[in-house]
């Protein structure tokens, strides 16, 4: 497997982690000290605030829907580095409490580093588009 498809399978982790909705596998893709910006904005520093951060997120807004990959590019940097954009949208659905959520969409930004453990996410940046 090419550094590129493992970005790839890296990045398909991440959207079913979203889906389970395991917070703890989800942080467990990121470096120890990986930042995060999510779609609300909020700075989320290290591991431990990426999996708290989403824990409050599933028992939120991301309590319900799937997400999948539009499209997803990967470019290596060199230097045990890639850079990975990706177009993601969840399908409207109905949330826990009864309500309609519409479908949305959006694009995230991963800085991917060569670790002793394989591929983690050391820096990502996520938008909603509105």
């Amino acid at each position: 497997m090419t550094t590129a498809e493992q970005a790839r399978a890296l990045i398909g982790s991440f959207a079913e982690a979203l889906n389970r909705r395991d917070a703890s596998a989800l942080a467990s893709l990121f470096t120890e000290d990986a930042d995060f910006v999510d779609f609300r904005g909020h700075w989320l520093r290290g591991r431990p605030a990426i999996r708290d951060g989403h824990i409050r997120a599933f028992d939120g807004l991301l309590a319900a829907g799937t997400t999948t990959w539009r499209d997803v590019t990967v470019d290596d940097l060199g230097h045990g580095l890639l850079v990975c954009h990706g177009l993601w949208t969840i399908a409207a659905h109905e949330h826990p409490d009864g309500s309609h959520v519409p479908e949305r969409q959006g694009v995230i930004t991963f800085l991917i580093e060569s670790t002793a453990d394989g591929l983690r996410i050391r820096a990502g940046q996520n938008t909603e588009q509105t």
